[in-house]
């Protein structure tokens, strides 16, 4: 839902806002290209907002590749402008209905997700979790949510509540079966028993796809204690050759 393309496709009903996003579409180059990215980003307006984070975003992916972002120096600001947007504090409306949209908060969990810090994200990452339902959507807010347990006490309150906000997203068979994976996985970057209980009853449930993603997380956290568990699960399989059971297979293999 809010991938580059989305935001490309998006016209601003601010006319002044629309040709700021119509030239930050043109050659990365341009010497307009830094004044429309601020102007929007600055802007107040969430959905220009949006179009500035998803800029930055797309050029901060490109240094992986070799590129350049340009933008770098504005890490900070993008990150305070893409928590205004998942707090609402912006003002624009609403095309989608109900409130903010999906693809606003897309947007701004994948600004986050390198950056995010327990202490001010936790609560939003929460608010997402129960909002996103696009696979895109779903992915961002495992993600931000597994950086999240990285770091917050094991076994506190803010890290229970966001494992069984994960756990509400791994175990709703009514969401896409792989976009359920990112939750999932999410889940087994916290060693506390509440999250051990979850990823065994994953390894219990007869889906393939998803024993796998519970068993890496089990193996990662601590491989002597569940190899056993791991082995009679994979015994049952039949031949696999496609991910993540087949990376899985390589794990057990290798550990």
């Amino acid at each position: 839902m809010a991938s580059v393309h989305y935001w490309q496709q998006f016209k601003l009903r601010d006319e002044v806002l629309e040709v700021l996003r119509l030239e930050l579409l043109g050659p990365r180059e341009s010497k307009e290209v830094p004044e429309a990215f601020h102007a929007l980003l600055r802007s107040g307006d969430a959905d220009a907002v949006c179009v500035a984070i998803n800029y930055y975003s797309s050029a901060a992916s490109s240094v992986r590749f070799g590129g350049v972002n340009r933008f770098d120096a504005e890490e900070t600001e993008v990150l305070e402008r893409a928590r205004a947007v998942l707090r609402n504090e912006l003002n624009g409306d609403d095309r989608e209905g109900g409130g903010i949209s999906e693809g606003r908060v897309t947007t701004a969990l994948s600004a986050i997700v390198d950056l995010v810090e327990p202490t001010q994200d936790t609560q939003l990452v929460l608010k997402a979790l129960s909002f996103v339902r696009s696979e895109e959507g779903l992915e961002s807010a495992g993600y931000a949510a597994a950086r999240v347990l990285e770091v917050l006490p094991s076994g506190g309150e803010e890290s229970e509540s966001l494992i069984a906000a994960l756990a509400l997203v791994a175990f709703d068979e009514s969401i896409p079966h792989r976009s359920r994976w990112p939750a999932l996985g999410a889940i087994g970057m916290s060693p506390s028993p509440t999250a051990v209980n979850w990823l065994l009853q994953a390894l219990n449930s007869g889906d393939i796809e998803i024993q796998a993603i519970a068993g890496t997380a089990l193996a990662e956290m601590d491989m002597g204690r569940f190899r056993p568990l791991l082995e009679r699960t994979v015994a049952t399989w039949p031949e696999v050759r496609e991910y993540p059971a087949y990376q899985f297979l390589e794990l057990l293999r290798e550990g």
